[in-house]
């Protein structure tokens, strides 16, 4: 759900409400799948017409606080050298020397991409939507969109350089969707588990954040949870655990799942070592050498898919 509260510069003098095709006249409200709004100004005058919106996942209340706390005046310049500005401060945060124009110009786009997401989506007053669909009050900035299995490999490690505050944000609302939802997020998209991708990669991010970063979250509590990921028994883990890999008659993409399940378990066991739970470290330290299981010195030294009976895949291409 995304609510929003638009203000204009100008009054309009004339108003009406599309409602699945048909245009009411002077109508303040209406429901339906497509409803549209329309808005006519006067013609007199030479000033230009702005607009500025705000949005909320909990309330047009919210939305409203949001657009007058975020842009309380009318200035356009303004805003866009205050934007200037911040951007300016969050690629500063890297300095580069030597390279072509052009290189350069590739990049700080590169970095720019790379700082569009996760997105805030607390409001001003803290209020978010939870993974429960409840409206919950933060005292920290709780984000949205994690879809961790593009960024777990550079760009929250990347976080943990330049952004660390962001990264910790970022970490204490995966514990807290933990909390809510029962599980760490996998693909996270606007308070929802889309299940989407393999993996559950949050448990390297929290791992890199205990382990070099400034963490100001409870770290047994976060422990707890990033075992409870690993040693589930959904998407492929329970079969990952019985046979020390994915068999690929169980799972697709089984190769893939067994390496990103045993690098999650050496994650587990460097926090584990942290802790001096050294059992744990012997546990999960094993299970991280299950990748091994799907090495095949008679491919050309490749990882190639087993079935449940042990039987390699058949008709194996390395580039397929």
């Amino acid at each position: 759900y995304v609510y929003f509260y638009a203000k204009f510069s100008q009054p309009f003098e004339k108003h009406a409400i599309v409602e699945n095709g048909k245009i009411i006249g002077g109508a303040n409200n209406a429901s339906g799948k497509v409803v549209k709004a329309l808005v006519r100004f006067a013609q007199t005058t030479n000033k230009p017409l702005l607009v500025k919106v705000g949005i909320s996942a909990v309330s047009m209340a919210n939305a409203k606080a949001n657009l007058e706390s975020g842009i309380p005046g009318w200035n356009f310049d303004q805003v866009r050298k205050d934007a200037v500005k911040t951007w300016e401060k969050a690629l500063s945060k890297i300095t580069v020397k030597g390279g072509t124009k052009e290189q350069l110009r590739t990049f700080y786009t590169a970095l720019y991409h790379a700082l569009l997401a996760p997105y805030l989506y607390s409001d001003v007053n803290g209020q978010y939507v939870g993974m429960d669909r409840k409206v919950h009050t933060a005292n920290f900035n709780y984000y949205t969109v994690f879809s961790l299995w593009d960024t777990f490999r550079a760009a929250h490690p990347l976080y943990q350089l330049i952004e660390p505050g962001e990264n910790n944000d970022f970490v204490k609302t995966m514990l807290t969707m933990y909390k809510q939802e029962g599980h760490l997020p996998v693909w996270e998209l606007d308070g929802n588990e889309t299940w989407c991708m393999i993996g559950t990669h949050s448990v390297s991010v929290i791992a890199d954040d205990i382990l070099h970063g400034q963490p100001d979250f409870s770290i047994p509590e976060a422990y707890q949870a990033m075992k409870s990921a690993v040693d589930d028994t959904i998407r492929g883990l329970k079969a990952y655990h019985k046979y020390g890999y994915v068999p690929d008659n169980v799972e697709s993409n089984s190769v893939s799942r067994t390496v990103e399940d045993a690098y999650t378990d050496w994650c587990v066991a460097q926090v584990a070592k942290k802790l001096g739970k050294m059992a744990d470290y012997r546990k999960y330290m094993k299970r991280a050498e299950n990748f091994k299981n799907l090495f095949n010195p008679a491919n050309g030294g490749f990882l190639q898919g087993k079935n449940t009976k042990g039987q390699w895949r058949k008709n194996f291409n390395p580039i397929d």
